[in-house]
């Protein structure tokens, strides 16, 4: 049973880690760009708020399965 949750565990966290990663690195690498493209007037310090919230949630989503999991342990036992 722990083999195969840590199984689950690893791979979701990839999967998930590498989808996010293919939508990110594009907004990040353009970010300015696609905000131009978006907005009439872009505001000073967007472009930098864009690339902080795409890296916040890649690192969320690496730890998004293992709160999951955790959770999910903990509650087998209340």
């Amino acid at each position: 049973d722990f083999l195969i949750t840590n199984s689950l565990l690893i791979h979701g966290t990839r999967f998930s880690f590498f989808m996010m990663t293919v939508f990110a690195v594009p907004l990040i690498v353009h970010s300015e760009e696609i905000l131009q493209l978006w907005l009439v007037d872009v505001p000073h310090y967007s472009a930098m708020m864009v690339k902080l919230i795409m890296v916040y949630l890649l690192s969320d989503t690496m730890s998004r399965f293992l709160i999951n999991t955790l959770l999910a342990f903990f509650c087998r036992f209340m």
